[in-house]
């Protein structure tokens, strides 16, 4: 049995009684985890037409704490796979868990995957496939643009991990983490799993309310929070006090900015900041805390340990890890651009695919919206790239601006902080940015609002 499963059956008996995750305040403990996992009942249904296995997992006992039952069907293209879709959190953590004691290699789905691209992405990636003879699951990448990857992993590559990712994080027995969305987005599962790992306790909500976030941090003294740049913006206009049990964020440095930092030392000044840099192929990478990276504008910091980070001439970040997913031939890269600063850190420069190219002239998605996000007024932001007849494409700018400075007065601010062959054509005024399941901007969604909004201002580019 591998350690994270093991040390979850012994807190069941030395702790059993200790919240291991809350659910909108819905309590589930160390007991409760255990039990649960081993509450469900896998069944195998050979069809009469087919070599195909359709393995259907159901809850056979009603959940003593819920009081409901839940049934996922889901068809194993491979005897030892399964993927799980569900919207719930409980349901999510449980059944993936159960694959792994079941020694099945289960792979969490995105919940707002449609279910015709479910079957593509089976199709594709999943039937006839030879599954890597080390991995124990599978993870997605985020999917915002296309078809999701599987990617496999062998547990003990996280697992390994969890000691040097705990100490950096400061995650241990007494830790009560924060974090939002599905665990399908495997920085969520990972951070989950990395404090049941050592004893702690998780909370979070299935609902997409700041206001509720925040309720949730306070009644159960909350001391940390795992939250992407996308929600902690949100979480800032809701932020009206020191949450006193907040002693630690940690986030992705890629898609932060200065203001939002700001803001967040501002009304939580007792809170230390890690930012790290990682992409799902690798496992965490580098990190930094929030003096470093205001110090060192685009540093994401010194490498965690065991990982070793070069550059080619290019520019291009390879990494070389014993953390990553499986049959990947390091050093890797994931197509990121950066550079070494004269202390050392790691300087993130974007990735060398987010370019849109306007009539051959090539602007920088990253920094158009690290740019917007700069300017006063503007409370979230994100850009896209539109096909255009005589340029080939340009980019579009969705603001989601604070409601009290003029709107006239940010468009004349872009306008001094472009260049005319940087600024966007088009402004689309959103109340809020559109997110996936994963946490991440839906920039399929934003294309869609695109077409269709009537509240574009024309920058006549």
């Amino acid at each position: 049995m591998d350690e994270l499963l093991q040390r979850l059956a012994i807190y069941s008996k030395q702790q059993g009684d200790k919240a291991a995750v809350i659910i909108d305040d819905v309590v589930y403990t160390y007991r409760d985890l255990w039990q649960s996992i081993h509450k469900v009942e896998m069944v195998n249904i050979r069809q009469s037409n087919t070599d195909n296995v359709q393995s259907v997992i159901t809850d056979n006992i009603t959940d003593t704490i819920t009081g409901h039952i839940e049934v996922v069907c889901a068809e194993t293209l491979m005897p030892s796979t399964m993927v799980i879709q569900t919207k719930q959190i409980w349901l999510q953590l449980t059944q993936w868990l159960q694959c792994l004691v079941e020694g099945r290699r289960p792979i969490l789905c995105h919940p707002d995957l449609e279910p015709s691209r479910v079957a593509l992405l089976e199709q594709t990636y999943l039937k006839g496939q030879t599954i890597p003879q080390g991995a124990d699951f599978g993870v997605l990448s985020s999917g915002t643009t296309g078809l999701p990857k599987v990617l496999w992993r062998s547990l003990r590559s996280w697992t390994d991990f969890f000691s040097a990712q705990n100490q950096i994080f400061k995650v241990d027995e007494a830790t009560v983490l924060f974090w939002q969305g599905s665990l399908s987005f495997t920085g969520n599962l990972n951070s989950l799993l990395s404090v049941l790992y050592e004893g702690g306790t998780a909370v979070t909500s299935q609902h997409m309310s700041p206001r509720t976030w925040m309720r949730l941090s306070e009644a159960w003294q909350v001391t940390h929070w795992y939250l992407l740049p996308t929600k902690l913006r949100l979480l800032v206009g809701v932020l009206q006090h020191p949450l006193q049990a907040l002693r630690l964020i940690f986030t992705g440095s890629q898609t932060l900015d200065h203001k939002l930092l700001k803001q967040l030392q501002c009304t939580q000044p007792q809170i230390e900041f890690i930012l790290y840099y990682g992409a799902s192929e690798l496992n965490y990478i580098t990190y930094c805390t929030a003096a470093e990276w205001l110090a060192e504008p685009n540093t994401v910091g010194y490498p965690f340990p065991g990982v070793t980070v070069t550059l080619d001439d290019t520019g291009l970040i390879y990494v070389d890890t014993p953390f990553g997913i499986e049959e990947i031939e390091l050093p890797y890269t994931v197509g990121d651009e950066g550079a070494w600063s004269e202390t050392g850190r790691l300087c993130f420069k974007g990735r060398r695919s987010a370019m849109i190219n306007r009539g051959g002239y090539k602007v920088s998605i990253p920094y158009l919206e690290s740019t917007l996000l700069s300017i006063e007024g503007v409370v979230d932001g994100a850009v896209i790239g539109v096909p255009d007849e005589l340029r080939g494409e340009q980019p579009i700018a969705f603001l989601v601006p604070d409601g009290e400075r003029p709107l006239p007065d940010i468009v004349a601010d872009m306008a001094m902080r472009f260049t005319s062959k940087d600024r966007p054509k088009s402004i689309v005024w959103l109340k809020h940015l559109p997110l996936t399941a994963c946490s991440k901007v839906d920039t399929k969604q934003l294309r869609s609002i695109y077409e269709t909004s009537l509240s574009k201002h024309d920058n006549n580019i």
